[in-house]
């Protein structure tokens, strides 16, 4: 499934003319997780290898790049092999406790199944 813009739950994204940017593979560029486009790209990315991942399932990922995501991961490989290890791990619950205005859905334990 490919997402869009109007597939995020997250109000507080800000958005560029510079989509194209964002086309191919990550790269070392710098991850701004408030960045609408740059997110889109890596989910995107990760929705290429995994075709059943769903709007439930990108909206949790959305919280877990918000919540959870370590001060470490500063570039778009980076975050992406970090997406990559909490969602092929054994986890498979996560309990995120954080607040993020704008965001519609209150999420506090949720399975994800990919």
């Amino acid at each position: 499934m490919h997402f869009e813009k109007h597939d995020l739950n997250i109000d507080l994204y800000t958005w560029s003319n510079a989509d194209a940017l964002y086309e191919g593979l990550p790269s070392r560029r710098s991850f701004d997780k408030s960045n609408g486009a740059q997110v889109l790209f890596l989910v995107n990315h990760y929705a290429a290898f995994n075709e059943q991942l769903n709007l439930r399932q990108l909206h949790l990922l959305e919280q877990l790049l918000h919540c959870e995501l370590p001060l470490e991961a500063r570039s778009e490989i980076s975050v992406f092999k970090w997406m990559m290890q909490q969602l092929l791990n054994e986890k498979s619950c996560y309990r995120i406790n954080c607040y993020i205005p704008g965001f519609i859905m209150r999420l506090s334990t949720y399975t994800l199944h990919l």
